[in-house]
């Protein structure tokens, strides 16, 4: 709102509680100046439709960053140790030709990633896209797995969910990601495809594991479970 208006014979700028120019005189003309304020109900009603569209817009965030709870049992340094001669065994029995087949407990796995990590915490990078890998939980199910990973960009950590199963097809391991979530919010297509080949780039880093991987002659899984078998 306009709180001057201007003099049309000697264009003398005049409050607008003026009925004359304090110049000149002459009778000011209001005719375009709009002097009514807007209702204060209408006012009210922008400002708290602004505060929901905000609040609503902050909900969206928290919930996708809000990290999704990890499924699979966690182990003790005894189950680490008891996955850790399980992977030299199947190592083994590969270099020196023979048939070997081991069972995994989600409990072991998940503990000897843990001292894994410990050992050295992967990341990837490229330009200022940096993701250092911090957390790995692996639940078994009867049709696949469900694995948690927790990275750190900047200041915040995030968390991904990735729901797949894994077969060997023509003596390839081929894993499926059926399901990859930010938090508890899914990727749409293309995004989820980059954070994919990303976290890949992250569990590659693991040598050993990447190694017994490329061997591995058949894998399983049922609940809380994963079966490995290698072939000479």
């Amino acid at each position: 709102m306009s709180t001057t208006v201007k003099c049309k014979a000697c264009g003398e700028r005049n409050p607008v509680a003026q009925l004359h120019c304090r110049s000149c005189g002459a009778k000011l003309d209001f005719s375009g100046i709009n002097l009514r304020r807007p209702a204060r109900w209408k006012v009210a009603l922008k400002r708290g439709l602004r505060f929901v569209i905000l609040t609503v817009l902050l909900a969206i965030l928290i919930t996708a960053l809000w990290p999704a709870t990890p499924k699979g049992a966690v182990g003790t340094e005894d189950e680490a140790y008891a996955a850790w001669q399980k992977v030299q065994s199947l190592q083994t029995a590969y270099r020196t030709g023979q048939r070997q087949r081991h069972v995994f407990s989600e409990a072991e796995v998940n503990a000897y990633l843990a001292v894994r990590l410990a050992e050295a915490r992967p990341e990837t990078a490229d330009g200022s896209f940096r993701l250092p890998l911090e957390e790995i939980n692996i639940a078994f199910t009867d049709s696949g797995f469900v694995a948690h990973i927790g990275v750190r960009r900047a200041f915040l950590k995030l968390t991904y969910e990735l729901v797949g199963r894994a077969e060997v097809i023509d003596d390839e391991l081929v894993v499926d990601i059926q399901r990859l979530t930010l938090g508890r919010t899914p990727l749409p297509g293309p995004l989820q495809s980059m954070i994919e080949q990303r976290l890949a780039t992250l569990v590659g880093a693991f040598t050993v594991e990447r190694e017994l991987m490329s061997q591995t002659a058949e894998i399983g899984f049922r609940e809380s479970q994963m079966r490995l078998r290698v072939d000479p």
